[in-house]
């Protein structure tokens, strides 16, 4: 996976840097994967050749006014090891509500992966405990490869996540106000 994001990177800073007059050619090369939704805005870490996928949207793209609705959030985490097709999925129902809505949001902000932690901030979705939409206020730190064993074996998440509300969050990540 690391090898794709830096593919994916080097291509498009390709396409911003050259100039318009230089010629190259881009190829992607794409997988299929039985069993997996079609997931978009989620957060992804990578252990073991396995993939951790967190969050988003399984209903392609949001209508501009109403969307974001909870029925069409991602209500999973799964556990993807591409290299054999197999996909495991456990529901995040058993979460404390914070936890949960956050992790059914989209467009979070999961850009940093130190070893073992993935840090996890924000994402926008409808919160049933506010009764409206927001940006979630908060930093969760995710510990991938004990998460993607509970996942793969069926056991409770709850231990593998450390939640920390920052109220001055949502002003700082911004707010989708869609």
């Amino acid at each position: 996976m690391k090898k794709f994001f830096t593919i994916l990177l080097f291509s498009i800073t390709c396409l911003v840097v050259l100039p318009a007059q230089s010629s190259f050619d881009l190829q992607f090369d794409t997988i299929s994967i039985p069993g997996l939704p079609g997931l978009h805005s989620f957060a992804a870490a990578q252990h073991d050749e396995r993939w951790l996928l967190i969050g988003g949207r399984k209903d392609g793209l949001h209508p501009k006014n109403g969307g974001f609705q909870t029925a069409s959030a991602n209500q999973s985490i799964y556990v993807v090891e591409p290299l054999t097709g197999q996909v495991w999925q456990k529901p995040l129902a058993e979460l404390p509500d914070t936890l949960l809505e956050q992790l059914r949001s989209t467009n979070m902000e999961f850009f940093f992966q130190q070893g073992e932690t993935l840090c996890f901030v924000g994402g926008y979705g409808r919160s049933e405990t506010l009764q409206d939409h927001t940006t979630y206020p908060y930093l969760t730190l995710i510990n991938v490869p004990t998460v993607m064993d509970a996942v793969v074996n069926g056991d409770s998440l709850a231990a593998h996540f450390q939640q920390l509300e920052t109220p001055s969050l949502p002003s700082r990540v911004g707010n989708c106000n869609c």
